[in-house]
């Protein structure tokens, strides 16, 4: 998506999801929502029984949320730390549905993406699904990996490379549903003309 500095300057977006070729189900849910300014994807984990419900409601919860801070007037730091709490809250109410404390998830998700607010990104991201920025011909991930293996790779065991293969990359010690609350990254990010931004789960970025 191409950032806007502020609401005059125009920008386009756009959306798309694909099951991929290994599975039948896609459990990606997407926010696409440009009259909030929010764009999202919510990743159902593969080993729970309701992944892709649990991506969908939490979709659903974060539409709900953007139309409540559309109009927000507050700072832009205001704002990054309400939509941190608010989106553990959403977390809370994943866990409720249904993964009492000691036993196997029923219900889990990754969530990441950004809010549009004046001349600022709101990046989030709860998991191991990414934020990606392109600027002026450089392509940086604006979200850190909540994963084993990034761990590993953050401690030194595995190089970026080796991470790449290892068996348990897709291992995330952060989710939507994860008891207790989940605690949600949340970073502001100043926006200049030209910027292009993608919001993708890892059955795009691991491949």
């Amino acid at each position: 998506m191409k950032g806007a500095a502020a609401m005059q300057i125009k920008w386009t977006s756009a959306a798309t999801t694909h099951p991929g070729m290994r599975r039948e189900e896609n459990q990606d849910a997407l926010v696409y929502s440009p009259e909030n300014m929010l764009f999202s994807v919510a990743d159902g984990m593969g080993g729970v029984a309701f992944g892709a419900r649990t991506a969908m409601i939490v979709s659903k919860m974060m539409t709900a949320l953007a139309q409540q801070l559309r109009n927000w007037e507050d700072t832009c730091e205001a704002l990054a730390a309400e939509l941190g709490s608010s989106i553990s809250s959403i977390s809370d109410n994943i866990q409720a549905l249904g993964n009492p404390a000691g036993k196997p998830p029923a219900f889990g998700a990754t969530l990441t993406g950004f809010l549009l607010h004046g001349e600022n990104a709101l990046i989030f991201n709860v998991g191991d699904s990414r934020v990606y920025r392109l600027r002026a011909g450089k392509l940086e991930a604006m979200t850190v990996d909540h994963s084993v293996v990034q761990i590993l790779v953050e401690s030194g065991e595995l190089t970026p490379e080796e991470a790449r293969h290892f068996p348990g990359r897709s291992m995330v010690t952060r989710y939507m549903g994860m008891h207790p609350t989940v605690m949600t990254d949340v970073k502001v990010e100043p926006i200049i003309p030209g910027d292009q931004y993608l919001v993708c789960s890892d059955g795009l970025h691991s491949m």
